[in-house]
């Protein structure tokens, strides 16, 4: 079992994946910003070396760090922010329609995943940091 792993990136979620904001939009723009968010986490993932590090083969827990969020959004929107779930399947091995992965984690289950938590820092540079640990055995 890899030991925990924090892996930093800059920029924010996408504003357009908001909770908020998905209402107004039609599937297909929906699944289009999903698609371009995918790509900007693959890169930002890869850049930061995500691609060198072994596969979790256990449960995990993730922690999300926002830094630079100023006032936008309290912490329940950014906990419900689409761009999130987009980030963690990033994480996990490509499936289904969704092509895009890195296969650090199995899935994103309740299965592998235990537990997410999501801290936003008002100040500072926009940057958002993930930790991922351990979280005991299957």
């Amino acid at each position: 079992m890899p030991p925990s792993f924090t892996i930093a990136m800059p920029g924010l979620p996408d504003p357009r994946l908001a909770v908020n904001q998905l209402r107004n939009l039609y599937y297909m723009d929906h699944a289009h910003l999903v698609a371009e968010e995918a790509e900007r986490w693959g890169w930002l993932l890869k850049e930061a070396g995500i691609d060198r590090h072994p596969q979790y083969t256990a449960p995990v827990r993730i922690h999300i760090r926002l830094h630079g969020t100023g006032r936008r959004g309290d912490v329940p929107n950014w906990l419900a922010h689409g761009s999130l779930k987009v980030l963690v399947d990033c994480l996990c091995e490509p499936k289904g329609n969704r092509q895009y992965g890195f296969g650090l984690l199995k899935d994103d289950s309740a299965r592998w995943v235990r537990g997410m938590s999501v801290e936003v820092e008002p100040e500072g540079e926009p940057r958002t940091e993930i930790t991922i640990e351990s979280a005991g055995t299957i």
